[in-house]
């Protein structure tokens, strides 16, 4: 595995999951091997982005019914997820070891896939930065609310003190261009180094658009469509990803 990336952000409706589910496709498509980790436990759908819905979840192998490698379901030859499970009051409830445990599972496979992309939780519960914080690269996607700006905060706080990770990706959700996308992050960045002792890194930004909208009701990434701004600007990211060497 050559890297692996947890997308979080402070609160729901922050585009994570269409983050990394495009990022997923992408990296699949011209980087290498990939696998996609469902770990947003309360509200999992990264699954159905994509069209499917596997028998086997992360729920079976926390409950130890499956091994981690028997649930990662093959989406092309180049892409795999593991699907998060609706329901599972167990996983609602993760705690702080399973979390870790996860980790070890995505270890299990490391030498299957090249990147790891893992969609958390939103917030910062113990589980969710158990899971992000052990060796992965942590983005997170931004949105230029007040609100969105003290969970994602509050997240890089804990991280940060909790966890000793100095450095975060910065992705700026819904916003309509690169120049106010720009504004969002140099506002969140000085607000965020004025009190803590972090780099933060600007790594794009992705609209709001009919064209992501359409790609949920249709259950497909808006990255197989070549033709839309947004495909390039996955692509801005994905490289910007690629290319740290944090």
């Amino acid at each position: 595995m050559k890297k692996s990336f947890a997308i979080l952000s402070g609160k729901g409706g922050a585009g994570k999951t269409l983050l990394a589910t495009n990022l997923a496709a992408a990296f699949s498509e011209h980087k290498g091997s990939t696998l996609l980790v469902d770990a947003d436990f309360g509200l999992p759908n990264a699954h159905i982005m994509f069209g499917v819905n596997p028998e086997k979840t992360i729920d079976n192998y926390i409950s130890g019914k499956d091994t981690f490698e028997d649930i990662v379901y093959r989406l092309s030859p180049s892409l795999s997820i593991v699907a998060g499970k609706s329901g599972s009051s167990a996983l609602v409830d993760l705690s702080e070891e399973n979390g870790a445990k996860i980790w070890h599972g995505i270890q299990s496979v490391r030498e299957k896939f090249e990147y790891v992309i893992i969609d958390n939780s939103a917030g910062a519960e113990n589980h969710t930065m158990s899971l992000s914080c052990i060796e992965s690269e942590l983005v997170i996607s931004l949105v230029d609310l007040p609100t969105n700006f003290l969970d994602a905060y509050s997240t890089i706080k804990i991280a940060n003190q909790e966890h000793k990770i100095k450095d975060f990706l910065i992705c700026i959700n819904q916003c309509n261009s690169v120049t106010n996308a720009r504004k969002v992050f140099d506002k969140f960045n000085k607000i965020t180094t004025q009190f803590l002792e972090v780099s933060l890194h600007y790594i794009g930004f992705l609209p709001r658009s009919n064209n992501i909208e359409d790609s949920i009701t249709n259950r497909e990434p808006f990255y197989h469509n070549k033709k839309n701004q947004e495909h390039a600007l996955i692509d801005t990211i994905m490289k910007n990803l690629d290319g740290n060497t944090l």
